[in-house]
């Protein structure tokens, strides 16, 4: 019970019916009672939420007309599927709104997977089969919520019910889901009187974990929910919580379940998506649509068929669904080029450059004329260095991926965020170097930067070698202009974290620079185009 707040007391009787047998705890859903009917037109223990508007006039009366009109969509809901609670009657009292629903006899996720934030008990887990199932019922609640044109804003464990039933499989639990606590009817105990005389609400509702960044703005839509529901579903599978600051990220490693589930639940909570009214074909699709989509393609998980990705390119906050195809020309060669310098570092270097790295941290330190995400050669990105120079790699991660989701065709974006992805997870990351002309010559620069950022995604995925993943150090030698590629070649030479090179495309360049790698007897490729 919440310290200051004003509860009924057990044994109170509303509308002279419904008496108080105990308080339930208070939510994000006003304070909830367990009653009983003593009319004994209801025989089984009703849930009674209860709602308390601002008291001001012109508030009351816009929330008591919303209440009226929201309870009646509840109602509708209730009688329109079984795994949501019905509404049993709805009224007034003393300024202040109550709702008498169908009491479900179960505990919801968060307490049964002890996923609270602030619990301490080990956090327990869905199998993939329970998974499944988890998801296809609340996914078909969701039909049904969508079709009557409502999007519910606050799916999260605390709001789905797991209400035990029979298994005929005695080594995992059965479970029907109940789907409570709208925010449609949320919505009336946050209207406030704004200083500009109108009445609106005060909040967004919503969880912000859950809350994709349509509905931070205020503009949910219906596969709104379907990004909620998604991260409930890894945090079911994975035993992850809220407030753990790598459940972003190292959700696909922890989840025990196979690869194509794990990409039906990326194409969930990606964090852009199309807006319900852009119905072109060449629209990019990043988070599925509606419930059925979803619900098609875990048939089709179900069945043993393959579940094709929504787009090529899936800019989440995870490298795994970080998908970067360059075209068939060069691009291609440098990633075949970036394979066969890792077979000369790891199968013929010399073995100074084993202890290199094996055993010496790493630790890049900035420099004017190479980056790893603390500058930016070309135009997007720049809001994400300051987190590079700071070491603040996980908000890096998450910033560059936010840059990703605008612009899917910069590779120096992707190299940057595998590059914090990696400092994020390993304080001992290879550090690989691609130098191109940037300043001289832009277009070729990015397509060998496309095949690198390629090599180093697929590099990165597989979990590196032992663990150790790839950062790129990305400079820029301008064929040489200037004799930058000297100074460029100099500064790689005396940054002892460098295990190889690749770049240096033109004759002069190439020159330029073979003479300073001698001398830390440096694997690279140079192919002169």
């Amino acid at each position: 019970m919440v310290s200051g707040t004003k509860y009924l007391p057990a044994g109170t009787v509303l509308k002279n019916r419904y008496k108080i047998t105990s308080t339930l705890s208070k939510g994000g859903f006003g304070l909830a009672y367990k009653a009983r009917d003593i009319s004994n037109k209801i025989q089984n223990s009703v849930l009674i939420k209860q709602l308390r508007p601002q008291k001001n006039e012109v508030v009351l009366e816009i929330a008591r007309k919303k209440f009226q009109k929201e309870a009646k969509v509840l109602e509708s809901l209730g009688e329109r599927h079984p795994q949501i609670p019905k509404l049993f009657d709805y009224f007034e009292e003393k300024e202040e709104f109550y709702i008498v629903q169908q009491f479900i006899d179960g505990v919801d996720f968060e307490k049964k997977l002890h996923l609270d934030p602030e619990s301490t008990e080990e956090t327990l887990t869905l199998t993939e089969s329970q998974l499944v199932d988890f998801l296809e019922q609340t996914l078909e609640i969701l039909k049904t919520v969508h079709f009557n044109k409502i999007i519910h804003r606050d799916i999260k464990p605390s709001n789905l019910i797991w209400h035990p039933r029979i298994n005929n499989d005695a080594n995992e639990e059965a479970f029907q889901v109940f789907l409570i606590d709208f925010g449609c009817v949320k919505e009336i105990e946050k209207y406030v009187f704004s200083s500009n005389q109108e009445v609106q609400s005060s909040v967004v509702i919503g969880t912000p974990f859950y809350m994709p960044p349509e509905q931070q703005r205020k503009e949910p839509q219906f596969n709104t929910d379907l990004y909620a529901l998604g991260w409930v579903a890894i945090q079911a599978v994975t035993g992850l919580k809220t407030n753990q600051e790598d459940i972003r990220s190292s959700w696909r490693e922890k989840a025990n379940i196979k690869d194509d589930l794990k990409l039906i639940l990326a194409q969930m909570i990606h964090p852009k998506c199309k807006k319900p009214e852009d119905k072109s074909k060449d629209g990019l699709d990043y988070r599925y649509q509606t419930a059925s989509d979803v619900l098609e393609d875990l048939k089709k998980f179900k069945e043993g068929l393959p579940v094709k990705p929504l787009t090529q390119i899936l800019a989440s906050p995870d490298p795994e669904t970080i998908k970067i195809n360059p075209p068939e020309n060069q691009s291609d060669k440098w990633a075949k080029w970036l394979g066969i310098l890792f077979g000369l570092i790891l199968l013929g270097a010399p073995l100074w450059i084993a202890w290199e790295i094996w055993f010496k941290p790493r630790v890049w330190e900035t420099s004017d004329k190479a980056s790893i995400g603390e500058e930016v050669y070309f135009e997007t990105g720049q809001e994400c260095t300051d987190e590079v120079r700071d070491k603040q790699y996980i908000k890096a991660k998450e910033c560059f991926a936010g840059v990703m989701s605008k612009n899917l065709n910069n590779p120096e974006t992707a190299i940057y965020y595998n590059n914090s992805f990696a400092l994020s997870a390993n304080e001992k990351p290879y550090y690989l170097a691609a130098v191109v002309p940037i300043s001289t010559n832009p277009n070729l620069a990015n397509e060998i930067l496309r095949g690198v950022a390629h090599a180093q995604h697929l590099f990165n995925k597989q979990g590196g070698v032992a663990g150790r993943q790839l950062v790129v150090v990305v400079a820029n030698d301008a064929n040489n202009k200037d004799d930058q590629a000297i100074d460029v070649a100099k500064l790689l030479r005396d940054e002892n974290k460098i295990v190889g090179i690749i770049g240096h495309n033109s004759t002069t360049a190439t020159e330029a620079g073979i003479q300073e790698y001698k001398q830390k007897n440096y694997p690279w490729i140079s192919v002169v185009l």
